[in-house]
């Protein structure tokens, strides 16, 4: 079963980001390792130049695995989307790591799985995400990825667009304006 997910995963993060303007090889290695998000050094990693290894990689965060994405609806899980006005005008990667620290115990950092479950299921997200101004850029910091060489490691993003939910990626470098939100989804208790 796991081999049928990352082949899947594989796939959506190619598209995810030769659609965020990465060159990505024909195939990324997806990372299933339990990585904690609370270890990752989002600063280090948007300072990684254009030519430091590894590349063509998705890594994905630990601790999703417990959701079941078909089950989330309206009523048992929210969305939230930070808007984090005090990072405007700043990088990305300062963003994230703030919101791993005060957020990881009490949301789910959502990544490329989610991503990939809401642009095929649109109809099926929860209430919050339905109604978002298509003005905004969500960011899925529970993921990151790299293409190939001359690239930096991004993070998964999407826009309304329509009805749909349009995929692509942000680079960790990128620096935030008023239009950007994190999403993140409430833990059960």
């Amino acid at each position: 079963m796991e081999t049928k997910v990352t082949l899947r995963i594989e796939k959506f993060a190619h598209e995810t980001l030769l659609n965020g303007g990465s060159r990505p090889a024909a195939k990324i290695q997806i990372s299933t390792a339990a990585v904690q998000l609370l270890g990752w050094n989002y600063f280090g990693l948007a300072t990684y130049t254009a030519d430091t290894p590894p590349f063509n990689k998705c890594i994905l965060s630990y601790g999703k695995a417990e959701i079941e994405f078909h089950r989330i609806r309206t009523k048992s899980i929210k969305p939230t989307l930070l808007a984090l006005p005090e990072f405007n005008g700043e990088p990305l990667c300062r963003a994230a790591q703030q919101v791993v620290e005060r957020y990881g115990d009490t949301h789910y950092i959502v990544g490329i799985e989610y991503l990939r479950w809401l642009c095929r299921k649109p109809k099926e997200s929860p209430e919050g995400l339905r109604n978002v101004s298509e003005n905004l850029s969500l960011l899925l910091i529970g993921s990151v990825m790299r293409g190939a060489a001359g690239s930096g490691w991004v993070v998964p993003c999407t826009a309304r667009t329509g009805g749909r939910f349009m995929h692509g990626a942000v680079p960790l470098s990128r620096v935030l304006g008023p239009d950007y939100r994190i999403l993140l989804l409430e833990k059960l208790n």
